[in-house]
């Protein structure tokens, strides 16, 4: 029982850190970090769509998109289907 409302209020403050990351781009990419982070590694299997994490994030699934299209421009991620891949991922 401890545990399960530790890891609520882990969730909620992560959650109200994401949400105060006012560009949308950044907070997504802080987002796969923190599920990388949960897992310590560095591929990241999206079993989840973009409506619900897009709801969890507050910005649209378009937004979701569009995000990762300019973080994989920028060299931050690759995607291969649902599989992302962070690279540099300890750095801001």
């Amino acid at each position: 029982m401890t545990q399960k409302l530790v890891n609520q209020v882990r969730s909620l403050k992560t959650n109200i850190e994401l949400r105060s990351i006012k560009n949308s781009d950044l907070r997504l990419l802080q987002y796969l970090r923190y599920l990388a982070a949960s897992g310590d590694r560095k591929v990241i299997n999206l079993d989840r769509s973009f409506k619900e994490i897009s709801a969890e994030l507050g910005i649209t699934p378009e937004t979701i998109s569009r995000a990762l299209v300019k973080l994989e421009r920028k060299g931050r991620i690759s995607r291969q289907k649902n599989n992302i891949t962070l690279h540099n991922w300890s750095a801001s």
